[in-house]
């Protein structure tokens, strides 16, 4: 039960892309309520120790409570339950299982299969794409899927840009890509085989470059520096370690220049300093969302979730000012309790989870986004508790 469970958790994102036919209900949808009852059912035959996360518990708790006080003063926004009751899903099927039921070697393995054979995918889709106008879709067929406009679009060879076009290999977006992949190669630049499986390193990182995502630049950026920051220093230099570096000097001054020309790079720039779309998106209503008029009960205690798209025209915005907006000051200063919590107890292959989670709450709405299920077991166990 223990591998099934572990192999759900990392497979989840990836379910996610395809509707079952009600309504929004997904394939991960279905694999959580599906999957949830059995576990209880083997905890009590077996006379488990469930081990709960309290953190998750809190943050749970506080969800709950804000919907059904919203609810019953009539004051919650119209899908609001929906939307929250999924959130809550979420986080429950980790708060009460990851503990028990996580498999930490399993799960990092299987997460690099799944990086490694998504990031064979997109360089497959690349090559194709960019040499042949072949287009390669990264979903399953006979299935709906929130992709199939894109997939339309670029099977019938009506984009219009790059930009719109750049291979996601099994992923909705090319920033989804570099949020999946950038949790396997914290795993392997810090986890219990860290200094091992070279090429798939190599491979997870030239992907995510190439993928032309802003987020990606800023993950692997986030990872360099804590490899460079948290390292172990060894004075004894050898001179197999001074030759490697050498080189890989040596490949960067030849390869740099490359990746500069590439449409995937032009895209980066482009987008973040040029048009500014991608900059705007994540950062231009950061400050707009803490600054948005707003009554004495929702600054303390927020609106509650809801889609904002569907009522501020589009308007998105990320997980840090998100917090703001759905919970308030109380729940903002939550949220900071919380993360000086992590940064202080966290060790090890938690800490970097947690700090490459952190990072993409600024560019990202994964706090209420089921990608953020697959940073949650490293954060929350780690290798701890390993039977």
């Amino acid at each position: 039960m223990k591998k099934i469970y572990t192999a759900i958790v990392i497979l989840l994102p990836l379910l996610s892309m395809y509707f079952v036919g009600i309504a929004t209900v997904t394939l991960a949808d279905i694999a959580i309520l599906i999957l949830i009852p059995l576990l209880v059912i083997n905890s009590y035959r077996n006379k488990k120790t469930v081990r709960w996360s309290a953190i998750l518990i809190v943050v749970i708790l506080y969800i709950t409570i804000q919907l059904l006080l919203y609810q019953i003063i009539g004051i919650a926004k119209n899908g609001a339950d929906l939307t929250t009751l999924r959130l809550i899903l979420y986080y429950s099927f980790c708060a009460f299982f990851i503990d028990s039921y996580f498999d930490y070697r399993f799960g990092a393995k299987f997460l690099i299969f799944i990086s490694t054979a998504s990031c064979i995918l997109w360089v497959i889709q690349y090559i194709c794409l960019n040499n042949f106008n072949i287009f390669i879709p990264g979903t399953l067929p006979f299935f709906k899927t929130e992709v199939d406009e894109y997939n339309q679009i670029m099977l019938t060879h009506s984009w219009t840009s790059y930009a719109f076009s750049r291979p996601r290999s099994f992923f909705a977006e090319p920033s989804h890509f570099a949020i999946y992949n950038a949790m396997a190669l914290t795993i392997l630049f810090f986890g219990p085989n860290k200094g091992n499986n070279k090429i798939i390193k190599i491979l997870v990182i030239i992907s995510m470059l190439l993928s032309g995502s802003g987020m990606a630049i800023i993950l692997l950026s986030t990872i360099c520096i804590m490899n460079l920051l948290f390292k172990k220093k060894n004075s004894n230099i050898k001179i197999k370690t001074i030759i490697t570096g050498l080189l890989l000097l040596l490949t960067s001054a030849v390869c740099f220049p490359i990746y500069f020309q590439t449409d995937s790079f032009q895209t980066f720039v482009h987008r973040t300093f040029i048009e500014k779309d991608s900059t705007d998106g994540r950062f231009g209503n950061f400050t707009g969302a803490f600054t948005e008029e707003k009554n004495s009960f929702t600054v303390l205690f927020g609106e509650g979730i809801y889609k904002i798209s569907d009522t501020k025209k589009e308007k998105y915005i990320t997980s840090i000012p998100r917090i703001y907006t759905y919970f308030g000051i109380i729940g903002f200063m939550l949220f900071l309790i919380l993360s000086i919590y992590c940064f202080v107890k966290l060790r090890g292959i938690n800490m970097y989870s947690w700090i490459i989670l952190f990072m993409i709450c600024f560019s990202s709405e994964i706090l209420f986004n089921i990608l953020v299920i697959i940073y949650l077991p490293f954060i929350v166990k780690g290798e701890k508790n390993e039977e």
